[in-house]
């Protein structure tokens, strides 16, 4: 299963990324105007969980050069406290 949620989650943010849904919608238009590309820099992908589906997602998109944040769920406990 982590593969599938690395390609899933790769997928998703190239997809974002590269702004394909821009793209595709200009196509719809059939219209085409280049659109400033997004930098890695200002992108960082956070990630809910370090178990093991995080961190097999965040060391696919470390190796794209992708800034990633791993978060730790909130938890009921933590609440208490």
């Amino acid at each position: 299963m982590a593969r599938q949620m690395q390609e899933y989650a790769v997928h998703s943010v190239l997809s974002w990324f590269r702004r394909f849904d821009d793209y595709r919608l200009q196509q719809q238009q059939q219209c085409w105007q280049p659109l400033p590309a997004y930098t890695r820099e200002n992108f960082t992908i956070g990630i809910l969980g370090a178990g093991v589906l995080g961190q097999s997602v965040a060391e696919s998109l470390k190796t794209l050069g992708i800034p990633v944040t791993r978060l730790e769920p909130l938890t009921q406990k933590k609440l208490m406290a």
